[in-house]
């Protein structure tokens, strides 16, 4: 079969592919084949806010050329979950799968050529594009296709991307049959999809050095940090273990009844690090040290309190007797969330 005819095939594929995505409500746009993943026109934004005509369509695809497809309101509030590392799919999916066994089978799922994934749906409440999962060097793990952004798509040819690889179909109905999820199943999909987060905001990298008081003594909060269990600490305030695998633990919030998880211990440090939106006094996308959120849970975030506090049950250093000594008490050097403590 010569260049030509080749050629012209592709190019009749993407065309029909095109009027059939559109037809099913997804805005398309071609996409140069020159392995950058960039829109071959000069600006997509028009069709963030209409989906394009017969004629335009014939326009994109009279030459060679991917296709994307335009997220957000135009296309019927499409949402994508992208992947951009191996490995992290089929680990996610995993934990989707034991929480809701049946939702990932209604979501279209491709292997992309960077040997990640997209997983795409529609639902009524959609954000923009944001960053789900960060690794330690804060490479994205897991980022969002949502309003203002475009994804390129099956069946664009393997010249579209840098690894030049096409895009696979590996689960779920085939595009462009996206479903519609309820918002209680989108956010099991981000919750479990948060959890893999190794970099939780507003927390300093590197290994905190506790200073050991005078006769090696530790003041109460880090000998609290030391002795004490996440258990001891969360169970008491209405947290449940939802599941365990390895070191990390998974944690539902009180109050929460539908599928899903809240937080981890054993995944970022020694941390408690939460991803619900849901999970006061705690807040969303930000790790704990265990005094902090024993200070957070029992006394308000008053640190100097829940210092006295672990003081009197035994923990460090006996409790100064006047404010000098306080004062002497350097604070915590660790970056934690929260008001600076006093121990």
């Amino acid at each position: 079969m010569s260049y030509n005819i080749v050629k012209d095939v592709l190019t009749s594929q993407m065309y029909r592919t095109a009027l059939n995505y559109v037809a099913s409500g997804l805005s398309v746009i071609p996409i140069r084949l020159d392995g950058s993943k960039a829109p071959k026109i000069n600006s997509w934004k028009p069709f963030q806010e209409n989906l394009p005509s017969s004629e335009e369509i014939k326009q994109f695809f009279d030459q060679e050329a991917g296709i994307g497809i335009i997220a957000g309101k135009i296309s019927g509030n499409l949402e994508v979950l992208d992947f951009d590392k191996p490995g992290i799919f089929e680990k996610w999916a995993n934990l989707v799968r034991e929480y809701n066994p049946e939702l990932l089978s209604k979501l279209p799922q491709y292997e992309t050529p960077s040997g990640g994934a997209h997983v795409c749906l529609r639902c009524s409440i959609i954000g923009h594009n944001q960053k789900l999962a960060l690794d330690m060097a804060g490479e994205v793990l897991i980022e969002t296709r949502g309003e203002g952004g475009y994804i390129v798509a099956a069946p664009s040819p393997a010249s579209c991307h840098p690894a030049h690889r096409e895009y696979v179909h590996i689960g779920g109905p085939v595009l462009p049959n996206v479903p519609t999820i309820s918002p209680q199943e989108r956010e099991i999909l981000f919750e479990c999809a948060r959890s893999f987060n190794q970099k939780p905001k507003r927390i300093e990298n590197g290994d905190y050095k506790s200073e050991p008081l005078k006769n090696g003594e530790l003041r109460p909060g880090d000998d609290f940090n030391q002795r004490t269990s996440w258990e001891e600490i969360l169970q008491p305030s209405g947290w449940k273990i939802e599941k365990i695998s390895g070191s990390t633990k998974y944690w539902r919030r009180p109050g929460k009844t539908d599928p899903g998880c809240s937080a981890t211990t054993g995944y970022c440090g020694d941390l408690l690090y939460i991803f619900s939106s849901n999970a006061g006094p705690f807040e969303a996308d930000k790790g704990y040290s265990k005094f902090a959120a024993f200070a957070l849970l029992n006394h308000n975030g008053d640190f100097k309190a829940a210092a006295i506090d672990l003081a009197k049950q035994g923990f460090g250093k006996k409790i100064p007797n006047n404010k000098a000594e306080w004062d002497e008490i350097k604070p915590l050097q660790r970056s934690i969330v929260g008001p600076t403590p006093f121990l």
